[in-house]
Protein backbone atom coordinates (compact mmCIF):
# COMPACT_ATOMS: atom_id res chain seq x y z
CA UNK A 1 0.00 0.00 0.00
CA UNK A 2 2.99 2.43 0.81
CA UNK A 3 3.97 1.82 -2.59
CA UNK A 4 0.52 2.76 -4.03
CA UNK A 5 0.38 6.13 -2.01
CA UNK A 6 3.51 7.08 -4.12
CA UNK A 7 1.82 8.55 -6.98
CA UNK A 8 -0.86 10.33 -7.62
CA UNK A 9 -2.63 8.53 -10.08
CA UNK A 10 -2.49 4.89 -11.22
CA UNK A 11 -3.26 4.44 -14.83
CA UNK A 12 -4.79 0.83 -15.49
CA UNK A 13 -4.28 -0.10 -19.37
CA UNK A 14 -1.59 1.28 -21.67
CA UNK A 15 -4.15 1.65 -24.41
CA UNK A 16 -3.63 4.66 -26.20
CA UNK A 17 -6.20 6.68 -23.68
CA UNK A 18 -4.53 5.26 -20.90
CA UNK A 19 -1.32 6.51 -22.18
CA UNK A 20 -2.72 9.81 -23.45
CA UNK A 21 -3.75 10.79 -19.85
CA UNK A 22 -0.66 9.54 -18.41
CA UNK A 23 1.34 11.41 -20.54
CA UNK A 24 -0.58 14.32 -19.69
CA UNK A 25 -0.60 13.96 -16.13
CA UNK A 26 3.13 13.82 -16.23
CA UNK A 27 4.17 16.81 -18.32
CA UNK A 28 1.85 18.41 -15.15
CA UNK A 29 4.13 17.03 -13.18
CA UNK A 30 1.94 14.20 -11.41
CA UNK A 31 3.53 11.29 -10.20
CA UNK A 32 1.66 8.06 -12.42
CA UNK A 33 2.09 4.78 -12.13
CA UNK A 34 0.83 2.45 -15.59
CA UNK A 35 -0.17 -0.86 -15.07
CA UNK A 36 -0.35 -3.20 -18.26
CA UNK A 37 -0.78 -6.78 -18.37
CA UNK A 38 0.47 -7.48 -21.62
CA UNK A 39 4.38 -6.80 -22.41
CA UNK A 40 3.62 -4.45 -25.15
CA UNK A 41 1.87 -1.06 -25.05
CA UNK A 42 -0.79 0.63 -27.07
CA UNK A 43 -3.63 -1.70 -26.21
CA UNK A 44 -5.51 -3.32 -29.34
CA UNK A 45 -3.60 -0.88 -31.66
CA UNK A 46 -1.30 -3.44 -32.48
CA UNK A 47 -0.06 -5.79 -35.56
CA UNK A 48 0.67 -9.55 -35.54
CA UNK A 49 2.75 -11.47 -38.38
CA UNK A 50 -0.02 -13.96 -40.29
CA UNK A 51 0.88 -17.45 -39.86
CA UNK A 52 0.51 -18.15 -43.40
CA UNK A 53 1.72 -15.54 -45.30
CA UNK A 54 3.88 -13.52 -43.14
CA UNK A 55 2.55 -10.51 -44.05
CA UNK A 56 2.21 -7.91 -40.93
CA UNK A 57 -1.70 -7.22 -39.97
CA UNK A 58 -3.20 -4.27 -38.29
CA UNK A 59 -5.31 -4.80 -35.57
CA UNK A 60 -7.48 -1.27 -34.93
CA UNK A 61 -7.61 1.52 -36.51
CA UNK A 62 -3.91 2.42 -37.91
CA UNK A 63 -5.27 5.17 -40.98
CA UNK A 64 -4.99 8.72 -39.87
CA UNK A 65 -5.77 11.95 -41.60
CA UNK A 66 -3.41 15.16 -41.82
CA UNK A 67 -6.32 16.38 -39.19
CA UNK A 68 -5.36 14.02 -36.52
CA UNK A 69 -3.23 17.31 -35.39
CA UNK A 70 -3.30 15.82 -31.66
CA UNK A 71 -2.72 12.32 -32.60
CA UNK A 72 0.56 13.44 -33.73
CA UNK A 73 1.30 15.71 -31.22
CA UNK A 74 0.98 12.86 -28.87
CA UNK A 75 2.62 10.52 -30.95
CA UNK A 76 5.56 13.16 -31.17
CA UNK A 77 6.04 13.35 -27.77
CA UNK A 78 6.26 9.27 -26.82
CA UNK A 79 8.56 9.19 -29.64
CA UNK A 80 6.48 7.04 -31.65
CA UNK A 81 5.92 9.53 -35.09
CA UNK A 82 8.84 7.70 -36.73
CA UNK A 83 6.41 4.34 -36.83
CA UNK A 84 3.92 6.55 -38.93
CA UNK A 85 4.31 6.36 -42.62
CA UNK A 86 2.86 9.62 -44.15
CA UNK A 87 1.40 9.76 -47.73
CA UNK A 88 2.31 13.47 -48.80
CA UNK A 89 -0.63 13.66 -51.24
CA UNK A 90 -4.22 11.71 -51.34
CA UNK A 91 -3.60 8.86 -53.90
CA UNK A 92 -6.19 5.67 -53.78
CA UNK A 93 -6.50 3.17 -56.39
CA UNK A 94 -10.56 2.15 -56.84
CA UNK A 95 -11.62 -0.63 -58.69
CA UNK A 96 -15.62 -0.24 -59.32
CA UNK A 97 -18.66 -2.53 -59.78
CA UNK A 98 -17.22 -3.90 -62.88
CA UNK A 99 -13.98 -4.79 -62.36
CA UNK A 100 -12.28 -1.43 -63.80
CA UNK A 101 -9.34 -0.44 -62.12
CA UNK A 102 -8.37 3.13 -61.58
CA UNK A 103 -6.78 5.90 -59.29
CA UNK A 104 -7.97 8.76 -57.53
CA UNK A 105 -4.33 10.95 -57.61
CA UNK A 106 -4.60 14.57 -55.83
CA UNK A 107 -2.05 16.91 -56.80
CA UNK A 108 -0.07 18.72 -53.77
CA UNK A 109 -2.53 22.09 -53.63
CA UNK A 110 -4.09 23.37 -50.61
CA UNK A 111 -7.42 21.43 -49.47
CA UNK A 112 -9.87 21.59 -50.89
CA UNK A 113 -8.29 22.25 -54.00
CA UNK A 114 -6.41 19.01 -54.05
CA UNK A 115 -9.26 16.73 -54.08
CA UNK A 116 -11.27 19.21 -56.35
CA UNK A 117 -8.38 18.81 -58.94
CA UNK A 118 -7.82 15.22 -58.44
CA UNK A 119 -11.76 14.13 -58.94
CA UNK A 120 -11.95 16.48 -62.40
CA UNK A 121 -8.99 14.29 -63.46
CA UNK A 122 -10.52 10.73 -62.61
CA UNK A 123 -10.96 8.69 -65.51
CA UNK A 124 -13.40 6.51 -63.31
CA UNK A 125 -16.12 9.42 -63.79
CA UNK A 126 -17.93 10.66 -66.14
CA UNK A 127 -18.23 14.38 -66.73
CA UNK A 128 -21.38 14.91 -64.66
CA UNK A 129 -20.13 13.12 -61.86
CA UNK A 130 -16.82 15.14 -61.81
CA UNK A 131 -18.85 18.71 -62.24
CA UNK A 132 -21.05 17.49 -59.38
CA UNK A 133 -18.27 17.58 -56.92
CA UNK A 134 -18.37 21.37 -57.34
CA UNK A 135 -21.86 21.65 -55.85
CA UNK A 136 -19.90 20.67 -52.40
CA UNK A 137 -18.11 23.65 -51.95
CA UNK A 138 -20.96 25.80 -50.71
CA UNK A 139 -21.92 23.08 -48.09
CA UNK A 140 -18.30 22.44 -47.04
CA UNK A 141 -18.07 25.99 -46.23
CA UNK A 142 -21.41 25.97 -44.25
CA UNK A 143 -19.88 22.81 -42.22
CA UNK A 144 -16.60 24.62 -41.43
CA UNK A 145 -18.27 27.55 -39.93
CA UNK A 146 -20.48 25.30 -37.93
CA UNK A 147 -17.63 23.76 -36.31
CA UNK A 148 -16.26 27.72 -35.03
CA UNK A 149 -16.82 27.81 -31.67
CA UNK A 150 -20.03 29.61 -30.38
CA UNK A 151 -21.46 29.06 -33.90
CA UNK A 152 -25.54 28.17 -34.29
CA UNK A 153 -25.29 27.66 -37.62
CA UNK A 154 -26.05 23.63 -38.77
CA UNK A 155 -23.75 22.03 -41.44
CA UNK A 156 -26.92 19.21 -41.62
CA UNK A 157 -30.77 18.96 -40.22
CA UNK A 158 -31.41 17.06 -37.56
CA UNK A 159 -31.06 13.66 -37.74
CA UNK A 160 -29.95 13.50 -41.55
CA UNK A 161 -27.11 10.85 -42.21
CA UNK A 162 -24.36 11.74 -44.52
CA UNK A 163 -25.54 9.55 -47.60
CA UNK A 164 -28.61 12.03 -47.48
CA UNK A 165 -26.86 15.45 -46.59
CA UNK A 166 -24.62 14.22 -49.69
CA UNK A 167 -28.08 13.60 -52.15
CA UNK A 168 -29.22 17.12 -51.12
CA UNK A 169 -25.89 18.71 -51.99
CA UNK A 170 -26.32 16.81 -55.55
CA UNK A 171 -23.59 14.30 -55.44
CA UNK A 172 -24.20 11.58 -57.98
CA UNK A 173 -24.57 8.20 -57.04
CA UNK A 174 -21.24 7.67 -59.37
CA UNK A 175 -19.54 10.08 -57.13
CA UNK A 176 -20.99 8.61 -53.49
CA UNK A 177 -20.08 5.02 -54.79
CA UNK A 178 -16.25 5.63 -55.48
CA UNK A 179 -15.52 8.69 -53.64
CA UNK A 180 -17.81 8.74 -50.77
CA UNK A 181 -18.31 5.55 -49.89
CA UNK A 182 -15.00 3.76 -50.72
CA UNK A 183 -15.94 1.03 -48.64
CA UNK A 184 -19.29 0.28 -50.29
CA UNK A 185 -18.08 -1.45 -53.65
CA UNK A 186 -17.93 -5.22 -54.92
CA UNK A 187 -16.67 -7.12 -57.99
CA UNK A 188 -17.92 -10.00 -59.31
CA UNK A 189 -14.48 -11.81 -58.75
CA UNK A 190 -14.91 -11.59 -55.10
CA UNK A 191 -17.02 -14.49 -55.70
CA UNK A 192 -14.47 -17.22 -57.25
CA UNK A 193 -11.57 -16.33 -53.88
CA UNK A 194 -11.24 -19.14 -51.95
CA UNK A 195 -10.33 -18.55 -48.14
CA UNK A 196 -6.72 -20.44 -47.55
CA UNK A 197 -6.77 -18.24 -44.01
CA UNK A 198 -8.21 -16.09 -41.89
CA UNK A 199 -7.59 -13.92 -38.63
CA UNK A 200 -9.98 -12.17 -36.02
CA UNK A 201 -9.79 -9.47 -33.42
CA UNK A 202 -11.46 -8.58 -30.23
CA UNK A 203 -13.55 -5.81 -30.51
CA UNK A 204 -14.53 -3.89 -28.17
CA UNK A 205 -18.27 -2.07 -27.89
CA UNK A 206 -20.01 0.25 -25.33
CA UNK A 207 -23.50 -2.28 -26.19
CA UNK A 208 -25.62 0.77 -24.64
CA UNK A 209 -24.97 3.07 -28.04
CA UNK A 210 -21.36 1.96 -29.14
CA UNK A 211 -19.73 5.10 -27.19
CA UNK A 212 -17.15 5.56 -24.86
CA UNK A 213 -17.44 5.72 -21.63
CA UNK A 214 -15.59 8.52 -19.88
CA UNK A 215 -15.39 10.19 -16.62
CA UNK A 216 -15.78 9.42 -12.93
CA UNK A 217 -18.04 6.46 -11.34
CA UNK A 218 -21.06 7.76 -9.41
CA UNK A 219 -20.59 6.13 -6.02
CA UNK A 220 -16.35 5.86 -6.54
CA UNK A 221 -15.01 9.54 -6.89
CA UNK A 222 -11.37 8.12 -7.21
CA UNK A 223 -12.19 5.76 -10.25
CA UNK A 224 -12.43 7.21 -13.60
CA UNK A 225 -13.25 5.64 -16.76
CA UNK A 226 -11.68 6.10 -20.31
CA UNK A 227 -12.85 3.02 -22.18
CA UNK A 228 -15.33 1.74 -25.00
CA UNK A 229 -14.40 3.65 -27.59
CA UNK A 230 -15.56 0.65 -29.97
CA UNK A 231 -12.05 0.28 -32.10
CA UNK A 232 -11.70 4.39 -32.08
CA UNK A 233 -9.24 4.68 -29.54
CA UNK A 234 -6.80 6.44 -31.64
CA UNK A 235 -9.08 8.98 -32.93
CA UNK A 236 -10.66 9.82 -29.38
CA UNK A 237 -7.61 8.84 -27.04
CA UNK A 238 -6.16 12.70 -27.34
CA UNK A 239 -8.84 14.73 -26.07
CA UNK A 240 -10.05 11.58 -23.94
CA UNK A 241 -6.40 11.83 -22.12
CA UNK A 242 -6.76 15.80 -21.75
CA UNK A 243 -10.08 15.10 -20.40
CA UNK A 244 -9.13 12.86 -17.61
CA UNK A 245 -5.87 14.67 -16.64
CA UNK A 246 -8.19 17.54 -15.98
CA UNK A 247 -10.31 16.16 -14.15
CA UNK A 248 -7.28 14.48 -11.92
CA UNK A 249 -5.76 17.96 -11.78
CA UNK A 250 -8.75 19.93 -10.66
CA UNK A 251 -11.59 18.35 -10.80
CA UNK A 252 -13.29 19.53 -13.94
CA UNK A 253 -13.17 19.48 -17.66
CA UNK A 254 -11.90 22.75 -18.50
CA UNK A 255 -11.02 22.08 -22.66
CA UNK A 256 -13.90 19.92 -23.44
CA UNK A 257 -17.29 18.94 -21.47
CA UNK A 258 -17.24 15.41 -21.46
CA UNK A 259 -19.97 14.79 -19.12
CA UNK A 260 -22.75 13.56 -21.46
CA UNK A 261 -19.94 10.59 -21.89
CA UNK A 262 -20.21 9.20 -18.44
CA UNK A 263 -20.86 6.75 -16.71
CA UNK A 264 -24.48 7.49 -15.71
CA UNK A 265 -25.84 7.83 -18.83
CA UNK A 266 -25.02 3.63 -18.30
CA UNK A 267 -26.42 3.41 -15.03
CA UNK A 268 -29.62 5.38 -16.30
CA UNK A 269 -29.71 3.55 -19.26
CA UNK A 270 -30.22 6.42 -21.86
CA UNK A 271 -28.03 6.15 -24.37
CA UNK A 272 -26.22 8.62 -26.73
CA UNK A 273 -26.29 7.27 -30.09
CA UNK A 274 -24.00 8.68 -33.25
CA UNK A 275 -26.57 10.14 -35.71
CA UNK A 276 -25.29 12.20 -38.11
CA UNK A 277 -23.21 8.47 -39.13
CA UNK A 278 -22.82 6.57 -42.50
Amino acid sequence: MAVLTAYDAIVIGAGFAGLSAATRLTRDGARVLVLEARARLGGRATAFADRETGELVDNGQHVLTGGYTETFAFLREIGAIDHVRVQPQLRVTMIDRSGRRTRLDCPDLPAPLHLLAGVLDWEALGWADRLSVLKMAGPMRTARRALRPGSHQLAASPGETVENWLIRNGQTARLRELLWEPLAHRIPAFERLRVTSAWAGHYEVCTLDHNGVIGPHPELGNLLFATGFSGHGVQHAPATGRGIAELIRSGQYETLDLTPLGYARIRDNQPMPELVVY
